[in-house]
């Protein structure tokens, strides 16, 4: 360590430690504390004087001035640690004084001289020295600082050691890499003509990969169009192929223009269907109105009444009876294109079971062989089921009122006949 780092380290001194520092209990032991002689001296009685401290103090010595002792009385002293313990000691007057010498951190101490019977003795002070609990840390801090100091300076000087091995060697290298400069020199020069060079090269190369670039992403784009289309087309393939297998081109046609032809009827039918709603709603709320209407009016003619209502009643069953009748047309017609519908499907799913069966047992019938087999059963069936179809599953007879009407003059004209 160098002479101005030992000189800036000072250890703080030992001191009397003042009163101050100890704790305030108003009794007169107090007076003793770091006393002069020109006080009047307490009288040494063998009992227990207790000094407590404020903070905890490192007490370096404790020194008891007294008058009245010979060298063979002794006095007990304890002192209480700041970690718990105690230490206790029997110590011998020397010359009116009684010192204990220590070194720990204390908070309180005690003292109780031998008892006299033939003299009367006295005590004059009592004084405590070492250091406060500050300059305790400061001196433990800078004890530390110590350690640390030295300990970095004894690496230093490994360190320096060190170094001065490596520098010694680097100068052994330092001789050979002179000699090898010389040499990369001259094989600096060529690797920099060569490096021009490469560079040119390396710029004629970019500037095709660039444009190899830009080749790449107009195919790719191409490509992607182009894989776009063919998806859809896959799509529009693999609808086409599932109509056909289901139907045959002209029986899908059939089922598209049944789909509008249902559309189209529900179109048709709906404004008759909301004229019967409305005429029937008014029919049953008028009656409703008109029960009300006897109910409350005492003289009434009600045939005045009904003879009036017949024209309105006779339109309203002619409304009745005309969008009723369109009404069920249009609904017997959905239902036999649905029937259509269902019965071309059973022919088609037959179709393909049969053909499918019948492929199975025989290998050597290739793909395109075996579709033209099952559409021509397709076919087949079709023409059979065209034979038997007469054109009309249904029958609409009207309304409940035309039914009964017909069939009263059905009756006069069998008993007529």
């Amino acid at each position: 360590m160098s002479d101005v780092e030992a000189s800036s380290i000072e250890a703080p001194k030992p001191h009397v430690i003042g009163i101050e520092f100890y704790s305030k209990r108003g009794n007169k032991d107090e007076l003793l504390i770091n006393s002069d002689e020109l006080r009047t001296p307490f009288d040494a009685k063998a009992r227990w004087f207790s000094y407590s401290f404020a903070r905890p103090v490192f007490l370096t010595r404790i020194e008891i001035a007294s008058n009245g002792y010979a060298s063979y009385d002794k006095f007990d002293i304890e002192v209480d640690h700041v970690d718990g313990t105690r230490h206790e000691e029997r110590i011998s007057v020397d010359n009116g004084f009684v010192r204990l010498h220590l070194g720990k951190l204390a908070t309180a101490f005690r003292f109780r001289p031998d008892k006299k019977y033939l003299s009367d003795p006295k005590l004059i002070r009592v004084v405590a020295s070492g250091y406060t609990e500050n300059e305790f840390h400061d001196f433990e801090w800078i004890v530390k600082e110590f350690h640390s100091k030295s300990a970095a300076l004894s690496e230093r000087e490994k360190l320096l050691e060190l170094k001065e091995a490596q520098f010694s060697a680097l100068k052994a290298q330092r001789t050979e890499i002179e000699s090898a400069v010389g040499k990369t020199k001259a094989e600096y020069e060529q690797l920099v003509l060569s490096l021009a060079a490469a560079k040119d090269s390396a710029a004629k190369l970019a500037t095709q990969e660039k444009d190899m670039r830009q080749r790449n992403s107009s195919a790719e784009e191409t490509l992607r169009d182009l894989n776009s289309r063919i998806d859809k087309e896959n799509t529009k393939l693999q609808e086409l192929v599932r109509e056909v297998r289901l139907f045959p081109s002209e029986i899908a046609g059939f089922v598209k223009e049944g789909n509008r032809s249902i559309l189209t009827y529900m179109l048709i039918g709906a404004p008759f269907l909301i004229v019967l709603i409305t005429i029937v709603v008014m029919i049953f709320v008028n009656a409703v109105n008109l029960t009300q209407i006897y109910k409350e009016v005492d003289q009434i003619d009600i045939w005045t009444v009904f003879l009036t209502r017949i024209p309105f009643v006779l339109v309203a069953i002619a409304l009745i009876e005309a969008s009723g009748y369109i009404v069920g047309r249009l609904v017997f017609e959905v239902i036999r294109i649905n029937r259509q519908r269902v019965e071309f499907s059973k022919l088609s799913i037959i179709a393909k079971d049969v053909s499918t069966a019948s492929a199975a047992y025989s290998e050597e019938m290739t793909e395109q062989e075996i579709y033209d087999s099952e559409t021509k059963l397709k076919m087949d069936l079709l023409r059979e089921h065209m034979k038997n179809y007469v054109g009309s599953e249904f029958e609409y007879k009207g309304t409940g009122l035309i039914a009964a009407i017909k069939g009263v003059a059905e009756r006069l004209a069998r008993k007529s006949e």
